[in-house]
């Protein structure tokens, strides 16, 4: 029996860690995720009745994103424009944070004995960071997962692909590395809770953020004021700098692990020459990130949108900002249906959830990845993460089952 559980407990790993990372074999030329939304819809059929009953309480955010599809079809077709991949996009969307997460649940998820869920998705970060970590220091390693890997650089030149991507993910230089700095800054959390074993997983899932996608630290950085903060409240001035000197030092070892390593001391060192230059005199007008933030010209345009994206093309013209190609796409309305949206999702998740502050940090994330691209309705790691969370919260109601699926 204590063999079946290690075997389910093995496959349950695999399988989260395909629908949140998504790698693509070369060999297929299509992720897993593709395959889990097809076998999911099939199984939403035979499983229809218990399906509606967990729509119930999901039908507010189910009507925004149904309204927002045949929206954004007319805006496009009004507008002449031929960006149909959008409303594809948002189709696949709407099963990603529907039928995927139950299927998931009931299938494997649930299976389980005595499953905290979020010590299994730390688990599953933590194997994810542990690519990336031997990737970074073995060159063949990570030579091996290019190769088996369809285009993972995204058309990124020489010079950035030398000191970036490395994992075995999709998305690994944005969505890879914002969920990666949402489970490091958990496990913040449960190592202020004196869970030390999770100190390990901070390191790799940290040093997996450093190497890929920077923009992950915001959660980091966030959680660490937020202890700082409660710290000084509470805690004794030994214990404070206790904390502080810990909290450098593990800095020092992660810019001694990279100093010796090709170009990536510079690329991180970048990351703050870029705050550093927007804070100097003439530094904020120049800066790509301000640059790209652009509106509609017309009135109509900011409201209802211009059916078409920003998104790469051209030099100057395009933007990567997720809420500029989202006004473009279809106006402030469509911008305020997907904030509607996550607030809808937000406000569910802390009513069910018993930890308020790790929600609050992931939901405002996800407000700030989506500044960094166009990330609220696409299959980003951590949007599919977000709503398997939803997910396991609302089973967790209907079954009475809150003595798991907890931080």
């Amino acid at each position: 029996m204590k063999s079946g559980n290690t075997v389910t407990s093995f496959f349950t790993i695999i399988i989260l860690y395909l629908y949140i990372y998504n790698p693509i074999p070369r060999w297929t030329g299509i992720g897993f995720g593709a395959l889990f939304m097809v076998i999911s819809l099939v199984y939403v059929l035979f499983y229809k009745k218990e399906f509606i009953r967990y729509l119930r309480y999901y039908k507010t955010a189910l009507i925004l994103s149904l309204i927002m599809i045949p929206y954004v079809y007319l805006v496009i077709n009004i507008n002449g424009k031929s960006d149909y991949q959008v409303v594809v996009d948002l189709i696949i969307w709407v099963i990603f944070s529907t039928c995927t997460p139950f299927w998931l649940i009931k299938v494997f998820i649930t299976k389980e004995k005595k499953i905290i869920f979020w010590d299994k998705i730390l688990l599953v970060g933590f194997i994810a960071s542990l690519f990336s970590c031997i990737a970074l220091f073995v060159p063949s390693f990570n030579s091996l997962l290019r190769e088996i890997q369809i285009d993972i650089t995204g058309g990124h030149s020489e010079e950035q692909i030398g000191f970036r991507f490395y994992g075995l993910a999709i998305n690994l230089s944005s969505a890879y590395g914002y969920v990666q700095g949402l489970l490091a800054s958990l496990c913040l959390l449960k190592l202020d809770k004196s869970h030390k074993k999770y100190a390990l997983y901070f390191i790799t899932l940290t040093l997996s953020v450093i190497v890929n996608a920077r923009t992950g630290l915001f959660p980091i950085v966030i959680t660490l004021v937020y202890l700082t903060i409660r710290s000084i409240v509470k805690l004794s001035f030994i214990q404070l700098s206790k904390i502080v000197i810990g909290g450098l030092f593990a800095f020092y070892i992660g810019v001694v692990l990279i100093r010796y390593l090709p170009g990536v001391y510079d690329f991180v060192m970048d990351f703050f020459d870029q705050i550093s230059d927007m804070s100097e005199k003439g530094g904020l007008e120049d800066s790509a990130y301000v640059r790209m933030i652009q509106y509609p010209s017309t009135l109509e345009g900011l409201l209802f949108g211009e059916g078409h994206s920003l998104y790469g093309i051209g030099a100057r013209d395009s933007s990567d900002i997720g809420y500029v190609n989202q006004i473009f796409l279809g106006g402030l309305v469509f911008a305020g249906l997907l904030l509607i949206y996550e607030f809808v999702i937000f406000k569910s998740i802390l009513k069910w959830s018993r930890d308020k502050v790790f929600s609050t940090i992931f939901f405002v994330s996800i407000l700030v990845f989506n500044y960094k691209g166009v990330n609220f309705y696409a299959g980003a790691a951590y949007i599919k993460l977000y709503m398997l969370y939803y997910f396991v919260l609302l089973y967790n109601k209907l079954h009475m089952r809150s003595n798991i699926f907890q931080v």
